[in-house]
């Protein structure tokens, strides 16, 4: 005779034979959301390609539109762009000061920044590039483009600058030095990839992965960040989707992640303090 082992049932529970684990699904809801919103709080897109110093009708909208957009997909702020090509002038001063951007519609929870860009082909462009000139300190944030080997040498010894833009459109006009790219992670200097050109022109596509992986190499992943430069609110990726591009520079995805989370936040709190937010960081709400 065959005997069969004795087993005990398989119970199933409907929910409501334990309501007191139910009954307070509000809080439940609750804490997710503010679970997730903890997590978009650490996402910033730190370049988007919209003047702040445009007073027009049209930029005003574009921020206002991107600054929407950025927001509805998970980040917690974003960086409007005004762009010099070699020397700073007067007219480059950003009459609001730091933490002011001109808006339509305040957002609660969002801050906007405003950030100086300047494409450097020749070190004398970067002469007096600190917190005694007028212009810096009018911005929150200041970044440089390096065109050439000797700038990027500059920029990583000896200017202070919080962010360095990795051409990503073309081949690299210097070579990534690994000691010099050191020196400008220990600086509080990161290195910022865009992705913008590279979704949207195939025959620029090559060099942003080509670049983004010598970036890599060098800097073993650390102090990496990508951004959009959108110039409209469709040209936005979430911050998911832009943490991701990072695999293909053959970071892993918890490092990917840091890209636009961690990355930024550095940024951020070094401008802080290097000054360029002033004794008080004035980020306003978009």
């Amino acid at each position: 005779m065959t005997s069969f082992k004795k087993t005990q049932p398989i119970v199933s529970f409907p929910f409501f034979v334990f309501p007191h684990a139910f009954h307070n699904l509000d809080d439940m809801v609750k804490r997710k959301r503010e679970s997730i919103s903890s997590l978009r709080g650490k996402n910033y897109d730190l370049f988007i390609d919209v003047d702040p110093l445009d007073k027009s009708k049209k930029a005003v909208l574009a921020r206002e539109t991107i600054g929407k957009e950025a927001e509805r997909l998970g980040y917690s702020g974003c960086a409007f762009v005004h762009r010099v090509k070699g020397r700073l002038g007067a007219k480059d001063e950003n009459p609001n000061g730091p933490g002011v951007v001109d808006s339509v519609e305040e957002q609660p929870g969002f801050k906007q920044y405003s950030r100086l860009h300047l494409i450097l082909s020749d070190p004398s462009q970067g002469h007096n590039l600190n917190m005694n000139n007028q212009v810096v300190r009018s911005f929150d944030i200041l970044s440089v483009e390096p065109k050439s080997e000797k700038v990027f040498t500059q920029c990583c010894q000896n200017l202070e600058v919080d962010i360095i833009t990795i051409n990503c459109e073309d081949r690299l006009p210097y070579r990534l030095s690994r000691s010099m790219v050191k020196l400008a992670i220990e600086r509080g200097i990161s290195f910022e990839l865009c992705f913008r050109e590279p979704l949207t022109d195939s025959s620029t596509r090559r060099f942003f992965v080509s670049n983004g992986v010598a970036l890599q190499r060098v800097t073993k992943g650390k102090s990496i960040l990508i951004s959009s430069a959108a110039t409209d609110r469709i040209e936005l990726r979430s911050p998911l989707d832009a943490c991701s591009l990072g695999t293909l520079f053959d970071l892993d995805m918890a490092t990917s992640r840091e890209t636009v989370r961690r990355a930024a936040e550095v940024v951020l709190l070094n401008a802080e303090k290097r000054g360029v937010y002033g004794s008080v960081i004035k980020a306003t709400r978009v």
